[in-house]
């Protein structure tokens, strides 16, 4: 569904009780640099997280801690320089959402994964711009590569099973005292 769908039925689902943890988990990786997988990836991986958050901020808990799903692809190293320095200029989401799809990007055409990577690298800066966010003072938002996991994403040769993968998740989600705005792999920033 769309975010407004999903924040409608969260709300009306949690009814008068705040929400003191959420996952987003939601992911696409697509292989091809084109617009097209582009955009999915943007909508799907980027702003479908914090969108949806930004959305729940009047039912979340004074405390709530906020999870994005992210991976090892996401980070900077994994996207041409142009776009580093684009992602890393951002002081909102809105800016992330509105960096251009650039075909003619002499880095990104042959790389595996291109969408994903750079899709995954925005959300982490989006993490760190919504731990800004005056809604989410004293609530903490962070981002996680759960591992390489035997999903349907992740496919069979995968090292890590899903229960792996969602305990790592879970432990960041459970984390007291809870640091804001981190990128954490295998439990550690």
């Amino acid at each position: 569904g769309n975010v407004p769908d999903v924040a409608e039925a969260v709300h009306a689902w949690a009814g008068d009780q705040p929400l003191g943890i959420v996952v987003n988990n939601a992911g696409v990786c697509l292989d091809h640099w084109r617009q097209d997988q582009y955009d999915q990836s943007m909508a799907v991986n980027v702003a479908a997280p914090a969108e949806l958050t930004r959305a729940l901020i009047p039912i979340l808990a004074p405390e709530a801690h906020v999870v994005n799903v992210s991976s090892g692809y996401g980070q900077l190293s994994q996207v041409s320089a142009g776009l580093r320095k684009a992602i890393t200029a951002c002081r909102t989401v809105e800016e992330l959402y509105a960096i251009p799809f650039d075909r003619s990007d002499p880095d990104m055409p042959g790389a595996m994964k291109a969408p994903y990577k750079v899709t995954k690298c925005m959300l982490n800066q989006a993490t760190q711009l919504m731990a800004r966010w005056p809604e989410m003072k004293g609530r903490s938002v962070n981002c996680i590569c759960p591992g390489w996991c035997r999903t349907r994403m992740g496919g069979n040769m995968a090292t890590r099973s899903p229960e792996n993968g969602g305990k790592t998740i879970a432990d960041l989600a459970l984390m007291d005292p809870r640091p804001t705005g981190k990128f954490f792999s295998d439990g550690k920033p």
